[in-house]
């Protein structure tokens, strides 16, 4: 409980600031980011625990940090998606994948925004799966074999959510006709972030395949054939 004040609260301090860190943006589209930046972050905090838990074992303690953490990146996600439906397509759902043209009652697919759309509400599907996993009640019902392989769906999670978020940070306004948003300080933080991100899980699958080469080579062989 006390891991979940922590979080809301900082949830509570932090979204009003970037909010304001957008003001070039219109009202709706600062905080549907504002929401949609820190439940991103929350979600590498999450994975980067994931992956010191793997190089160290004395990091495990914060494993339930990762089930906070993942809970309440799910929650941002919520009014991220409400919104956007609200204030972007007016609840709509036609208007996620197609522009509609009045003056030639036509229905075009819109291919980058409804590609981006359709990542995200794949992306919702595995966030509500693993909002609902995240706690010791699914944990005894399901046993922990289950459970660590439903678990393992939190790389899906984070890649579908990392081509949406790509995808309205860099390519949505180049597709449409109005003048590219001014570049905030989200644009440089996802790049350098996901990029660090990166390599620090590639050092650790490094680090274990090294590791468990040096614990088989330091054990003794098996002679009896001989």
């Amino acid at each position: 409980m006390k891991r979940h004040l922590f979080l809301g609260s900082v949830s509570a301090f932090i979204i009003p600031l970037f909010h304001l860190t957008r003001s070039d943006l219109e009202p709706m589209h600062s905080w549907n980011r504002a929401f949609a930046d820190l439940s991103f972050i929350f979600l590498l905090i999450l994975l980067f625990i994931g992956a010191l838990e793997r190089l160290e074992k004395r990091f495990k303690p914060y494993s339930e940090w990762k089930r906070a953490l993942g809970m309440w990146s799910f929650l941002l996600s919520i009014p991220h998606i409400i919104i956007f439906l609200d204030g972007w397509v007016e609840w709509d759902l036609r208007l996620l994948f197609y522009n509609y043209y009045p003056n030639y009652n036509h229905w075009a697919f819109y291919h980058g925004f409804g590609l981006g759309n359709g990542l995200g509400i794949i992306a919702l599907f595995y966030g509500v799966k693993l909002a609902v996993i995240s706690n010791d009640f699914s944990q005894r019902i399901l046993g922990n074999s289950a459970w660590n392989y439903l678990q393992q769906s939190t790389s899906t999670f984070y890649i579908l959510v990392l081509i949406h978020t790509a995808y309205f940070l860099y390519f949505h306004f180049s597709t449409i006709q109005r003048p590219n948003p001014p570049r905030s300080w989200f644009n440089v933080f996802f790049l350098l972030s996901i990029s660090i991100l990166f390599v620090f899980r590639l050092y650790v699958f490094w680090f274990k395949v090294r590791k468990d080469k040096i614990s088989n080579q330091s054990q003794p062989r098996n002679l009896d054939g001989i």
